[in-house]
């Protein structure tokens, strides 16, 4: 690994970007390159025990972005925020209501949120 590889590898950051909604999660982390989990809810009445099961498989350590639609978005963002209170951890958690992404779009999303956008190819009109 070269100097500016190192250089690119340190401004990266851990983050995890969490899509739920009542009946499924997609976990996303970062952490250098991109790793999804899929969880799904065994009993979709029992969402409390959902929400948790999400929330076990957060990493502690990372900044978190939640989204989908706005109830189980938001009480998976409390289940977190009242977890790290608990223990006394900081760290940023954010949520916010989405309709569903694609596993492509969410992997754009958590480059950005870690640092590492990707680049953006743009198509050059040549004057004749």
């Amino acid at each position: 690994m070269n100097a500016t590889e190192r250089d690119a590898a340190r401004s990266e950051t851990p983050a995890t970007l969490v899509w739920i909604d009542t009946d499924d999660a997609i976990i996303v982390r970062w952490d250098g390159s991109a790793t999804i989990e899929r969880v799904t809810s065994d009993v979709p009445p029992q969402l409390d025990r959902f929400v948790e099961r999400v929330a076990e498989r957060v990493p502690a350590g990372d900044p978190v972005r939640i989204i989908g639609p706005g109830v189980v978005c938001k009480r998976l963002g409390r289940v977190l925020r009242a977890e790290d209170r608990r223990l006394g951890r900081v760290r940023a958690v954010a949520s916010r209501a989405s309709a569903p992404l694609t596993e492509r779009e969410l992997v754009a999303d958590i480059r950005v949120l870690a640092g590492k956008p990707t680049a953006r190819r743009t198509t050059r009109v040549h004057p004749r």
